[in-house]
């Protein structure tokens, strides 16, 4: 069942990708980059564990994303 789900998201995921030309995808990648920008300037602005958490999860997905 499980096999099943992750087979048709991925048939749907790609159907979609497939839609989607290069200045689509620049402007989405680019409202991406914008929001988890301002969620970091938020989340270290405040000094609290979850803004912590908050704040290493950003990093680490930027680090991965450059890594990719």
């Amino acid at each position: 069942m499980i096999l099943f789900w992750k087979q048709e998201k991925q048939t749907t995921t790609n159907s979609i990708a497939a839609e989607l030309n290069d200045k689509q995808k620049a402007g989405l990648q680019s409202n991406g980059r914008y929001v988890l920008k301002n969620l970091f300037k938020q989340h270290c602005r405040v000094n609290s564990d979850e803004s912590q958490q908050a704040t290493a999860i950003l990093k680490a997905g930027k680090i991965e994303s450059f890594a990719s």
